[in-house]
């Protein structure tokens, strides 16, 4: 699956391809890179730059 990261903003949730699933924490709105935080850890200043190829797929809570 294609996940078009421009479309991407601030508390979206993405799995990565290891597994993992991230919280957005900020976009630059390059297209490449989004910079995120694992959920496990959203208490922590810890977040990453997490590559478009990283990416899996965006997680979708069904309301």
């Amino acid at each position: 699956m294609y996940v078009q990261l421009l479309d991407l903003v601030v508390g979206d949730r993405v799995r990565l391809h290891d597994g993992s699933i991230h919280e957005v924490v900020a976009n630059p709105r390059d297209g490449i890179w989004i910079e995120t935080r694992p959920i496990d850890d959203l208490s922590a200043d810890t977040a990453v730059m997490t590559h478009c190829q990283e990416v899996k797929e965006v997680e979708r809570t069904v309301a």
